[in-house]
């Protein structure tokens, strides 16, 4: 037991290593976009100046400042190395922030992608499998968010998450 205890630390060491050291900003949240996790890069795209870890990646990005924050960093980090991909879209109506953000289940599956946060819109998360959308209020169906304003991002419903973990598991 204790060489799978040793073999799990050393594991989760490399991928601490791997997340913190990549040029990619990388935000590590759990289902609840609670952040975990972030590494350098991603340091500077966030509010640095305060310990992030355990708040809600909805709430930090939502604050005016935090946006203008992220902004500027963004603009910066387009500027030095990225080549457009983050570029914060600013219309009359609204910025839309653009930045990495990687989601994990206990460090074992990694699912990155971009996440697209919009200043006057709500975000809201979609169950990949039954398609009910996760609100302040509970799961309810796509429908009844269809006109609505909404950027949709993906995950899994508590009701679809052990036989799409199961799944996983299998093909792995």
């Amino acid at each position: 037991m204790a060489g799978q205890d040793i073999a799990i630390q050393y594991e989760a060491s490399l991928l601490r290593n791997i997340v913190h050291n990549t040029s990619m900003g990388i935000v590590e949240t759990d289902l609840d976009f609670r952040i975990r996790l972030y590494n350098r890069s991603a340091c500077r795209l966030l509010n640095d100046d305060n310990d992030v870890v355990g708040m809600s990646m909805r709430d930090l990005l939502r604050e005016k400042n935090a946006l203008e924050a992220v902004a500027r960093r963004l603009r910066a980090e387009e500027e030095s190395r990225v080549s457009g991909k983050w570029t914060p879209d600013k219309t009359k109506y609204h910025t839309e922030i653009k930045m990495v953000i990687t989601l994990s289940r206990d460090n074992a599956y990694m699912v990155t992608g971009f996440l697209f946060m919009c200043e006057e819109l709500p975000f809201y998360t979609v169950c990949c499998l039954c398609r009910k959308v996760r609100t302040p209020d509970g799961w309810i169906s796509l429908e009844e968010l269809m006109n609505r304003g909404a950027a949709l991002s993906h995950t899994y419903c508590p009701d679809c998450m052990p036989g799409a973990l199961a799944k996983i598991q299998r093909t792995v």
